[in-house]
């Protein structure tokens, strides 16, 4: 198995990002995958490999779960950036008190 790289930031999706679906569907198998000191324990490829099997062994078609797995990874990102800018301006604002 090669040795995985850690997950780029992401941007958000559009159905013109090269990456979308099957980059983002990636990177959420990968995050349930789990992380150690050197990054995602599994690559993109390994990610999309799991991807594949679990659409061929639910009868979904690969297209479609990639798009479902890459819109929640999306969702989860956006979620994290708005907490992330939540706590940033409550940490700016006590400052300036």
């Amino acid at each position: 198995m090669a040795k995985a790289k850690r997950i780029d930031n992401p941007v958000a999706a559009t159905e013109d990002d090269s990456r979308y679906p099957y980059t983002y569907a990636a990177d959420c198998v990968r995050i349930i995958a789990g992380h150690n000191r050197d990054g995602s324990k599994i690559s993109r490829s390994d990610a999309s490999k799991v991807r594949t099997l679990f659409a061929k062994v639910t009868g979904i078609d690969d297209e479609t779960l990639a798009k479902m797995l890459a819109d929640h990874y999306q969702k989860c990102v956006k979620d994290l950036e708005a907490e992330a800018f939540r706590n940033f301006m409550s940490c700016f604002n006590k400052e300036k008190e």
